[in-house]
């Protein structure tokens, strides 16, 4: 992959530096993450965190579920 030196414009065929002034290409820049586009706790976190939210807010509501029918309240015929 060619790319075109920024300090003398001299394209570059092989490697990270200019041949003409020495110029090292460092590489792109890293971004910081700032998306807070669905915001709050969970916009922070990758899709592993949100992952473990649901599966934990999920086993919640089935246990609550498991308890009320073991209990009769939720179907009394069982």
């Amino acid at each position: 992959m060619s790319w075109y030196c920024p300090e003398c414009g001299t394209e570059v065929t092989s490697g990270k530096e200019c041949h003409e002034c020495g110029y090292v290409d460092e590489g792109p820049e890293e971004e910081e993450d700032t998306d807070t586009s669905s915001g709050g706790f969970v916009s922070k976190l990758k899709t592993g965190g949100k992952i473990m939210i649901y599966l934990t807010v999920g086993m919640t509501l089935l246990m609550i579920l498991v308890t009320l029918v073991a209990f009769g309240n939720l179907f009394p015929f069982i």
